[in-house]
């Protein structure tokens, strides 16, 4: 097939400069980040414009490519970073190497360690979409594709053992009338404790005359739901004591204006020497007409190891949900996880790149964090399938081909092991391992190493299985479709062998040549197999025929 191609490169600016190009490659891999790649050689420009062309000001290339053909014309655009600058004074030439937005992500780290990820946990996507606003603001991912929640799952213990009276009101007290409310409290928790003043005084509630029990130079939270009649000003604070009852610790009142709503305050501190509990208080910090009421539940006091945000309070009262169980232990409410997963996989550490630090977390999840030519990012799973199709078929228009089967190729197994190491956020050195056979007696058995959390079970099993296709690899070199993508669905007819049908894994285009060399994991397919005809034929067949192919 006949075919005219022209390229073009310009810095990307105000304006935009053109380049001279004189060679070059694209490369789109499904197995790699960055997705894409390229090199290409330039004329050396004039002094201003190569001084121009430096990757440490993040600088950016556009590469337009045209193909005109006997049934019309093909362009795409390749928007890529500087990742590399080379001069050859003798040759006159500059090469660059550029790649796509991944290669930002791989970039950047945080600079002390960062607990937000926490906030996130409802939603992958959501988690996915805080880390590139963070390195690349503004940018999100693209709409649509699969989403999940990833939790933390931290086991934990709150020492309150009736934080918000669902049953009764063992532990709650009050100078004032204090009721039982079963309705109209916050989500989660609708039962609450209510206590209206008789006459115009101040409120207060007291949870548990006997108090909680703390341990010395441990660090604790609380936190309490409050609610009030408009203008009453509430606060809650904790008095912390020892063997004795005698206070030693008067925890700063925590206030806030009363809004007509529910809102849950919290504080962190640790326990002093001699602590042995702790007495909680909730309060109106003026003088109330008679009628007023206070509002409270929700009261938590729980150890701070692994706990990075209040929003998880539980009592034993919580059904089992897929990520915990609940119950008591004693007189505290326990929460048990249900998911084998560090509990500080959330915790961004310093240092650590954002796509590491996303890498392991959504591959536990079977995706994969793509970014294309045009800067747009995508999540992709096992069922992504890139648009359009590719046919290379021997004496029709490819030019060469390889076909090998190998079990050298470390591409292809059929278990894989992955072990995690990381110190957690004590300073401990932890170790858990994933792994995951398709039979009982694996043939080939890859072993995989993470500097990670362990973010649960999931991504031996989805190496796996992206690795069964690749036992027989198709290399077949034709003219350039500017079309062509990665994870696109192809067909090889080559001499002597059977049809191969496959995903393609790895597409690379020679700007020298005018032609793309295709890379796919392939099947065998039998002459006449259903696989093999067009759309058309399969919709017009009758079901009969069909279940009989």
């Amino acid at each position: 097939m006949k075919s005219t191609h022209v390229y073009k490169a310009f810095l990307i600016g105000t304006p935009d400069r053109q380049l001279g190009l004189r060679t070059g490659a694209i490369t789109l891999d499904d197995t790699s980040a960055p997705h894409v790649s390229a090199r290409i050689d330039l004329s050396i420009p004039d002094a201003t414009l190569l001084g121009l062309l430096d990757p440490r000001d993040r600088k950016r290339i556009r590469i337009e490519a045209t193909a005109t053909f006997a049934f019309g014309t093909q362009t795409r655009t390749f928007n890529l970073g500087i990742r590399d600058r080379r001069v050859s004074h003798r040759a006159a030439v500059a090469s660059l190497t550029l790649a796509s937005d991944e290669a930002l992500l791989e970039d950047w780290a945080p600079l002390s360690d960062n607990v937000a990820p926490y906030s996130y946990q409802a939603s992958v996507r959501a988690l996915v979409n805080y880390v590139l606003g963070r390195v690349l603001p503004g940018t999100t991912l693209a709409a649509g594709g699969p989403d999940v929640p990833f939790r933390a799952v931290i086991g934990s213990t709150n020492l309150v053992r009736n934080p918000r009276a669902r049953d009764n009101l063992t532990d709650w007290s009050s100078g004032n009338s204090v009721s039982r409310i079963t309705s109209g409290g916050p989500a989660g928790r609708p039962t609450y404790v209510n206590v209206m003043a008789s006459a115009a005084s101040s409120l207060l509630v007291i949870y548990s005359a006997d108090g909680v029990a703390l341990q010395a130079g441990k660090r604790y939270r609380l936190s309490v739901d409050q609610n009030a009649d408009a203008g009453t000003m509430l606060g809650f604070d904790g008095l912390v004591a020892d063997a004795n009852g005698n206070v030693i610790l008067d925890l700063p009142e925590t206030p806030r204006a009363a809004s007509g709503g529910w809102d849950r305050n919290s504080m962190t501190f640790t326990a002093p020497a001699n602590a042995t509990k702790m007495f909680l208080r909730s309060f109106t910090t003026q003088s109330v007409a008679a009628g007023r009421s206070l509002n409270t539940t929700g009261w938590r006091v729980s150890e701070v190891t692994d706990d990075f945000t209040d929003t998880d309070y539980f009592d034993a009262h919580y059904a089992t949900t897929a990520e915990y169980s609940y119950g008591y232990n004693g007189a505290v409410s326990v929460r048990t996880p249900l998911i084998d997963r560090a509990s500080d996989v959330l915790t961004w550490r310093a240092g650590v790149s954002a796509l590491e630090f996303l890498r392991s977390i959504v591959q536990s999840l079977g995706m994969r964090l793509v970014c294309d030519e045009a800067r747009v990012f995508t999540l992709r799973d096992g069922s992504y399938v890139a648009a359009g199709s590719l046919t290379i078929r021997h004496a029709v228009n490819l030019y060469d081909g390889t076909d090998a089967v190998s079990r050298e190729d470390t591409e292809y197994f059929d278990a894989a092991v992955v072990r995690y190491r990381w110190r957690d956020t004590a300073g401990n050195q932890q170790e858990r391992v994933d792994s995951f056979a398709l039979t009982g007696s694996p043939s080939q058995v890859r072993v995989i190493e993470r500097n990670a959390p362990y973010p649960g079970p999931g991504f031996a099993e989805y190496a796996v299985r992206r690795a069964q296709t690749r036992g027989r690899q198709i290399t077949a070199t034709t003219a350039a479709d500017w079309n062509a993508r990665a994870e696109q669905p192809s067909e090889f007819t080559l001499l002597g062998a059977p049809v191969q049908l496959g995903m393609a894994s790895r597409v690379e285009f020679d700007l020298d040549t005018d032609q793309m060399t295709v890379t796919s994991r392939t099947t065998d397919t039998v002459v006449g197999a259903i696989d093999l005809l067009p759309d058309v034929v399969i919709n017009a067949l009758p079901d009969v025929t069909i279940n009989n192919l």
